[in-house]
């Protein structure tokens, strides 16, 4: 009589090969999963402390920007909770591909620019200047992001 766990634990042993796992791998139980996780992200951030202009300094300005009402712990936790959804930015043309749906779900072209979009909305006729006070109002009557001055 055995746990499941066992009995998987016990299987993927037997047959490496076939479950795609390293030969004599061990189970990280959850305590030492989260002292792992907590040594990764203190090198991570690190790291990108000590060259914000790098890929992962930008990452992490953005990050910190996006945070806003949680605190980075908690960004930083919800992006490992997501990190399978996350993966196939990693695979080639992964971004690229999110780009295009991004793009797409937000009814953009892909050679629309960020002036253009700027002018449209300055300019456009979704938000005539005459009711941009009101808006401008009724952000900063919300919270987090919408209220933070832009620039």
């Amino acid at each position: 009589m055995q746990t499941i766990h066992a009995f998987c634990d016990r299987v993927l042993h037997q047959f490496p090969f076939e479950a795609h796992v390293p030969a004599g791998f061990e189970v990280l139980e959850e305590a030492g999963g989260n002292e792992l996780l907590n040594r990764v992200r203190g090198s991570v951030l690190l790291d990108a402390a000590n060259e914000p202009a790098s890929e992962l300094g930008r990452a992490f300005a953005t990050a910190v920007a996006a945070a806003s009402d949680k605190s980075l712990s908690e960004v930083f936790d919800e992006a490992v909770r997501a990190r399978r959804n996350l993966r196939g930015l990693l695979e080639p043309g992964g971004l690229d591909r999110a780009k295009g749906e991004i793009v797409s779900a937000l009814g953009l072209e892909a050679r629309d620019t960020l002036g253009g979009i700027e002018k449209e909305i300055a300019f456009g006729k979704y938000l005539p200047r005459g009711e941009w006070a009101g808006v401008a109002a009724a952000l900063q009557a919300m919270s987090g992001n919408a209220r933070r001055p832009i620039g």
